[in-house]
């Protein structure tokens, strides 16, 4: 059987923690080596201690993250967040495709997946987005080059979390209905790594606590994703 390798592309250093952590930690636990590439330091998110250096702290955070999920290596890219857009894209896409290309290089006989977001951004948020259409370019890009890149699974959450769009924040497009996902993974044996992943990031903490009440509210703990289908 091939090495399984997975490759997680992201905006803020939350976002794979709040997001397919338990996922990932699965895979880790079957033998899997999972890299994560990351954009910004979330230096715009909450900021309840008030930390003069947010974006410092938030990769602190996201380092420890990593390694109680067990992570082979993080990749911090430094762009500015909430700031990432059409101009950065090439850009992005660039050093993104530099470090899947050096992955793949040194796994020539594995079977590597890519993993971000709903092209929705899930929150709406625009960093969120943009992520996730690089993660779309560089998937299309190098599968040709790379025939070892074999999928894109792009975390969404079911109709049934979100089955109206929501204003509250930005605009945030309802889940995902049944026949559009097609994988759901059932975390509930790494559920408890997952809450300990989340509370990594403290200074995000009001997040993370409203995350993990929600999932504690609903007996099924599962990760939706959908395969990227290029048109």
């Amino acid at each position: 059987m091939k090495k399984k390798v997975f490759i997680g592309i992201f905006a803020h250093p939350d976002d794979e923690s709040f997001g397919p952590s338990g996922t990932l930690a699965l895979k880790i636990k079957e033998g899997a080596d999972v890299y994560l590439i990351l954009a910004t330091s979330g230096s715009s998110g909450n900021n309840p201690d008030q930390h003069d250096s947010l974006g410092t702290i938030r990769l602190k955070e996201w380092e420890a993250a990593g390694k109680l999920l067990g992570v082979k290596q993080q990749f911090h890219l430094d762009y500015e967040d909430g700031k990432l857009s059409n101009d950065q894209f090439v850009s992005i896409a660039s050093e993104v495709e530099t470090i899947v290309s050096s992955i793949c290089e040194k796994e020539p006989e594995s079977e590597i997946t890519l993993i971000s977001m709903d092209q929705n951004g899930i929150s709406g948020h625009i960093d969120h987005i943009v992520m996730s259409f690089v993660s779309c370019f560089i998937y299309v890009k190098l599968q040709n080059r790379y025939p070892q890149i074999k999928q894109l699974w792009l975390a969404c959450i079911p109709e049934s979390m979100l089955p109206t769009p929501d204003t509250s924040f930005v605009y945030r497009s309802k889940g995902r209905s049944p026949s559009e996902i097609d994988l759901s993974v059932d975390i509930s044996s790494v559920f408890e790594l997952k809450k300990k992943i989340m509370r990594s990031h403290v200074s995000q903490r009001d997040d993370a606590e409203m995350i993990i009440q929600r999932m504690e509210s609903i007996p099924s703990k599962t990760e939706n994703f959908y395969y990227f289908k290029p048109n």
